[in-house]
């Protein structure tokens, strides 16, 4: 029986139209079919200067305008991975599921969509709205403004797209791969991005009770340490568990003050507690995460993932684990996926904008 979907991968020393090209030449002979009747296209940031040609290429080789996509940092397949090289990777689909391409005033509680934005679109009320989203930002290079997010086979002016896979159930969760290191604490003294005092006592002491060389400028082993703000008004051990917080990384701290540096102002008398970002724990909250969703879809067509770069092979010494798990549960399954600087999903029932997460999104055809 000939597969309803493919990826196709290809890189080079420089970016070109061909090489998006080649990418689904690749694709389609996985599939054992000569065009495609939709096509997911992923390309690096390296294209920014001629997203809408490599566009065009991939729609003339796949014979279909119903092209999506994208340019992020990073990108992958199953079979290959480019975080810092011209690359781009294709997810053609031929059989009864494809892709359409949506319009807001068009968007229905039923199917979720794939959420694909610049940076700088203002995403907060729209998450909010209407159905399950998951997807990546689009951005250039190191994660900085600079992307490009096409839809229909044509450059989006306003920086956002969104579609919808239709003939499929679609199964989504969300790994933020977070180790909890302290209870609760409450912000009792702050100015600007600078912590003074946490529940009463001094800021820096609380991070190195848990990171003891933290205060190591040299070593600044805080860079793995994180701030995760519980999300106002609710239960910590609830916002927690649910995975209601905002995630914000610490830039520094002032051993003579015993106060840290956050890299964003917090609001007075929220409440924080201290996080861990380490592989062990991200493997062990990806591998949870697929078995949750693997019995909503027990044997995919294919998958996307949208990853934090943070995770990707640089995170677990050239491999990326995240990937790996998936592979070990579905063998030979298609994947495409996105190293990207923000990852969209849905946690405890509302769409966020997330970060040092993964996204995994799993498609059985429908019965």
């Amino acid at each position: 029986m000939r597969r309803a979907a493919a990826t196709g991968f290809a890189s080079a020393a420089s970016a070109s139209p061909e090489l998006a090209a080649e990418a689904v030449r690749a694709a389609l002979s996985a599939v054992g079919c000569d065009y495609a009747h939709s096509l997911l296209l992923l390309l690096s940031a390296h294209f920014s200067n001629h997203t809408q040609p490599a566009v065009n290429a991939a729609s003339r080789t796949a014979r279909c305008l119903q092209v999506s996509g994208c340019t992020v940092p990073g990108l992958f397949t199953a079979e290959d991975w480019a975080l810092d090289q011209p690359a781009a990777a294709a997810l053609v689909l031929c059989g009864p599921i494809c892709l359409s391409a949506v319009q807001p005033a068009a968007a229905d509680g039923g199917i979720p969509l794939l959420t694909l934005s610049k940076p700088e679109v203002q995403l907060g009320s729209h998450l909010k709205t209407g159905p399950v989203r998951y997807g990546t930002l689009s951005t250039g290079s190191e994660g900085v403004a600079g992307g490009d997010v096409w839809s229909q086979c044509r450059l989006r002016s306003d920086g956002h797209a969104e579609a919808r896979f239709l003939g499929a159930r679609t199964a989504i969760g969300v790994s933020r791969g977070l180790r909890v290191c302290s209870p609760p604490l409450q912000i009792t003294g702050r100015m600007g991005f600078e912590l003074f005092t946490l529940s009463h006592r001094p800021a820096l002491d609380s991070l190195l009770e848990v990171a003891p060389g933290a205060a190591d400028e040299t070593a600044a082993p805080h860079t793995r340490y994180f701030a995760a703000v519980l999300e106002t008004g609710a239960m910590p051990e609830l916002a927690l568990e649910d995975g209601r917080y905002a995630l914000v990384p610490i830039i520094g701290v002032n051993p003579h003050e015993k106060s840290v540096t956050l890299a964003a102002r917090l609001p007075d008398h929220a409440a924080l507690v201290w996080v861990r970002h380490d592989p062990e724990t991200a493997a062990a909250d990806s591998l949870r995460t697929l078995q949750e969703i693997g019995q909503e879809a027990p044997d995919p067509e294919f998958a996307l993932m949208f990853s934090c770069i943070g995770r990707g092979p640089y995170f677990s010494r050239g491999a990326d684990r995240d990937l790996a798990l998936l592979q070990e549960r579905y063998p030979d399954l298609p994947v495409l996926g996105a190293y990207g600087a923000g990852e969209i999903g849905p946690v405890a029932g509302e769409n966020l904008l997330l970060s040092y997460s993964t996204v995994y999104a799993l498609f059985s055809a429908e019965s």
